[in-house]
């Protein structure tokens, strides 16, 4: 299992990019770096898709999981990063 210092707990919108952010280090991700984001449910011990989450996956085919168990307000950003591309590229899921 992941210790507190392997979860991302902040991410930051920026216009040309984001960035992920846990105890004293930060990964930046340009959108052009970008080649998908899977949604994804996570159980917790009790309950069956608890918690959401999403994994960026880069055209390098490093990828970024972030889960809304440690990000406060999880949904809202990525409301806002999807209205910032067109309609065409976001798949409704």
């Amino acid at each position: 299992m992941p210790t507190e210092f392997d979860l991302w707990t902040e991410i930051v919108l920026f216009e040309n990019g984001i960035v992920f952010k846990r105890n004293n280090k930060e990964e930046k991700l340009y959108f052009s770096e970008i080649n998908e984001i899977e949604p994804m449910l996570i159980n917790s011990f009790f309950v069956n898709g608890k918690y959401f989450g999403y994994i960026f996956k880069f055209k390098d085919n490093s990828k970024i999981i972030v889960k809304s168990n440690d990000i406060e307000d999880l949904e809202l950003f990525m409301e806002k990063l999807f209205d910032l591309f067109p309609k065409e590229m976001i798949r409704e899921i």
